[in-house]
């Protein structure tokens, strides 16, 4: 599924922790199948510290 995502766009990973650990390690993995690491980064802090700054979210059902 990772393969599917442009390579051409901004891809910005997130988890729901501050430590980031599950998106640094998909980031990884996307470096490692050629995505530019300028375009592959990680929200750091997650979305604990997007909510503490009360920066907007939008929830968007997912398909399945």
């Amino acid at each position: 599924m990772l393969g599917t995502l442009p390579k051409d766009k901004l891809i910005v990973l997130y988890c729901l922790c501050e430590e980031g650990a599950d998106s640094s390690e998909v980031a990884l993995m996307l470096w490692k199948m050629d995505y530019r690491r300028d375009r592959v980064k990680v929200l750091e802090g997650g979305l604990v510290q997007w909510d503490a700054k009360n920066y907007p979210m939008i929830k968007t059902e997912i398909p399945e």
